[in-house]
């Protein structure tokens, strides 16, 4: 729930990319992925020609040693804004060499949350980015389902 209890976010942990050689790093200290995303792929708004899916990363930026978020598809010097509580909690099972891709969603006026048609196309969004990550249908290389670190089972 946000600080001024007026709305709720929700997220979902899609996949995690670990980073290695091949991942390269733009001005800002941001992991550039290799996307195989094709357009009109997905309906909707796009960004340079590409479907945005509005899909979101989380990563260790070694330059200054903390946790960065960043939209997958748009490059930005925003990166340094604090994270998040939501944010904030994941980190703190996230492993530091890898890219962890999530979608968020706003609601407001908790807790009726009287557009429950919102959460459903959300969770069915989720699962279908999920899906296409996995199968490297949005991002090339490596992707793997979400992980979890220092959490016992």
């Amino acid at each position: 729930m946000d600080e001024d209890r007026k709305a709720v976010r929700v997220l979902r942990y899609l996949a995690e990319i670990p980073i290695d050689a091949s991942i390269e790093w733009d001005k800002y200290s941001r992991p550039v992925l290799p996307l195989s995303l094709q357009p009109e792929q997905y309906p909707g708004s796009e960004r340079n020609g590409l479907p945005d899916i509005y899909i979101s990363m989380l990563y260790w930026n070694k330059a200054n040693d903390q946790w960065h978020t960043s939209p997958l598809l748009k490059e930005t010097a925003n990166d340094m804004h604090p994270l998040r509580p939501i944010e904030e909690e994941l980190v703190k099972r996230f492993n530091k060499v890898a890219v962890h891709l999530y979608l968020m969603d706003h609601y407001f006026h908790p807790p009726m949350l009287d557009d429950a048609v919102r959460v459903d196309e959300f969770l069915a969004r989720c699962d279908t980015c999920q899906k296409d990550l996995i199968a490297g249908k949005i991002t090339a290389g490596k992707v793997l389902p979400p992980q979890f670190s220092g959490i016992d089972h």
